[in-house]
């Protein structure tokens, strides 16, 4: 997973993607509908509504059994929002990951 103080991380994400896909492996990226189309390269599914956190929620589970479903060697992640809510996502997702996570700060990339 991947985490960042912004939505910047589109930029870092599908360049990662572009290098797997080079290496002849699949990358998975889990975006909202808020950033979906910023991502060009690698598997790219919705989870759900950044302004929504409630339907990243609704969806989180069955975004990652597709995931599951399709191969993907590795998936990128967006970071959610600190509150109640956006921390089970993450918690979800951190596990999911196996506490694998990758910090990028804004200007940073992979």
């Amino acid at each position: 997973m991947v985490r960042t103080a912004d939505l910047g991380v589109a930029v870092a994400n599908a360049q990662q993607a572009v290098k797997n896909a080079a290496k002849g492996e699949i990358t998975g990226i889990l975006a909202t509908e808020e950033t979906m189309k910023s991502y060009t390269g690698g598997m790219v599914f919705c989870v759900g509504q950044r302004s929504n956190a409630e339907s990243i929620a609704a969806g989180l589970f069955d975004t990652l059994r597709s995931f599951d479903e399709t191969g993907v060697s590795v998936i990128y992640s967006e970071s959610f929002a600190d509150n109640p809510l956006g921390t089970a996502i993450m918690n979800r997702l951190l596990k999911a990951a196996g506490y694998h996570i990758i910090q990028l700060n804004q200007d940073e990339k992979l």
